[in-house]
């Protein structure tokens, strides 16, 4: 289903919800349904300035990481109630002509990852629920990020996007009951990507 507003296209997905266990060579077991998303896409000129986050969900912005680097520096292991892999942050003024521009929500922080960045609750046996993100390739037109959802290694969610430098692309998920998410981009050129705003529920 699409539909069309004021500078934006929405698309509504399907995402496939599994429960495979993948860390076991011996058993996989699989079961699925589709769940819908969300897609928003912004074009180049309509840029995002406000949080998007609802009022249960936690906004992670990265505009409050203690003794900020005002250009660009890795992420802290410990970041906003979650642990981090593979996970930065920029300042969107540092490279000016790059997409980062576009993936920002509020504030002048994003993260960025060339991946695959890992985002995990920090005891295993807690759960959250990503409910959304705002998302821009960094330096490339043309590549495509899979997101995944674990709860204690076993894959629940999967959903993979397009993105590019001009767009802002808001991704609504509301996937429940997970313990990890991971981003892992590919395509050509430069596989970098920012992200903004993720809205998750503790």
């Amino acid at each position: 289903m699409m539909t069309t507003g004021e500078g934006a296209t929405t698309l509504m997905l399907a995402t496939t919800k599994s429960s495979t266990t993948t860390k076991n060579p011996f058993t996989t077991t699989t079961t699925t349904t589709e769940r819908s998303s969300t897609i928003t896409t912004v074009e180049s000129g309509s840029i995002t300035t406000e949080p998007v986050c609802e009022s249960d969900a936690t906004a992670i912005t990265f505009d409050d990481i203690p003794s900020a680097d005002p250009a660009e520096a890795e992420l802290p292991t410990n970041y906003a109630g979650l642990s981090w892999t593979n996970g930065y942050y920029i300042n969107i003024s540092t490279y000016p002509n790059s997409g980062y521009r576009y993936a920002v929500a509020s504030g002048i922080y994003i993260g960025w990852s060339k991946g695959p960045l890992i985002m995990q609750t920090l005891s295993a046996s807690s759960t959250m629920t990503f409910v959304s993100c705002v998302m821009a390739a960094g330096w490339s037109n043309s590549i495509q990020v899979n997101i995944t959802g674990y709860y204690s290694n076993t894959q629940l969610y999967t959903a993979t996007y397009s993105l590019n430098m001009y767009t802002q692309t808001s991704v609504v998920l509301n996937w429940t009951e997970i313990n990890e998410i991971i981003f892992t981009p590919s395509g050509s050129g430069y596989p970098d990507f920012g992200m903004d705003n993720l809205c998750i529920i503790f």
